[in-house]
């Protein structure tokens, strides 16, 4: 939800299966502290004036390279939340896999049927 990429919450819960209310809870936090963080899906041209502002203040003293480099920042560390995100759900996906294998094969030894 932070710029540039600045995604929806509602669509962030569902990709990150984080619950809204948490979110909502870690933008208010991150407002708080001075933070640009809008999580409405909205592009910059939509952003209100404060936000504008907040992100102006947080680059202002910035050269053109330390701005490339602070957007770049910005997103290594979008890149870096979502491979996190990413091996977490492999590794559910794979424990899910072994436990249905699992499943399979105690219902083939004890002749269940899968069904019940």
């Amino acid at each position: 939800m932070m710029p540039p990429i600045n995604m929806s919450i509602a669509v962030l819960s569902s990709e990150s299966e984080i619950t809204q209310s948490t979110l909502y809870s870690w933008r208010k936090h991150a407002k708080n502290q001075g933070l640009a963080v809008l999580g409405d899906g909205k592009n910059a041209e939509q952003w209100s004036s404060s936000n504008k502002f907040a992100v102006v203040i947080e680059t202002a003293s910035l050269n053109g390279a330390e701005l490339a480099k602070y957007c770049r920042k910005k997103d290594k560390k979008r890149i870096k939340q979502l491979e996190v995100e990413l091996r977490r759900k492999e590794r559910a996906l794979a424990e899910t896999a072994a436990l249905l294998v699992l499943r399979k094969t105690a219902n083939a030894i004890w002749g269940e049927d899968e069904d019940e």
